[in-house]
């Protein structure tokens, strides 16, 4: 699955802003840079904790923060979920959740690579817990007569 539909699947409604460019604070001309064919974002995390922590839902910082992160938001659904169809379910969750806690990482007086860790697995677990809640309830409902 492409990273574009992944930002497609988990936010339908920025499908039309995925293209435009985004402007970064205070540098009016400056646009985010772009990363190369095959290599990590090179995004700073300075740039992009900043911006998710204003705006959770900006589709160019969840991009930069799924292509410098991929491997640990994998690796965090992997531990919990396999390697499967819900795993690639919870990568999107996970991300969602990043944006949605990016406010509490400052990159500048902590390790962002640590902070991705931390939370990623954090928020795995919790989806496995629920997953594994909602299960064991629908089997009891089933029962009876």
């Amino acid at each position: 699955m492409t990273l574009y539909r992944v930002i497609l699947l988990t936010f339908p409604h920025l499908k039309r802003f995925l293209l435009k460019p985004i402007r970064v604070g205070a540098s009016v001309g400056r646009q985010m840079c772009r990363k190369g064919q095959g290599g990590h974002s090179s995004y700073p995390d300075t740039e992009i904790f900043p911006r998710l922590a204003g705006d959770p839902a900006d589709s160019e910082s969840l991009v930069a923060l799924y292509e410098k992160y991929e491997n640990e938001l994998k690796e965090a659904a992997s531990r919990y979920f396999g390697r499967n169809e819900i795993a690639e379910s919870a990568v999107r969750n996970i991300l969602v959740a990043l944006g949605r806690q990016a406010r509490t990482c400052d990159p500048q007086s902590m390790d962002a690579a640590q902070w991705v860790h931390q939370c990623a697995d954090a928020e795995a677990r919790r989806l496995r817990e629920a997953l594994d809640a909602g299960s064991s309830r629908g089997r009891h409902c089933g029962r009876g007569m």
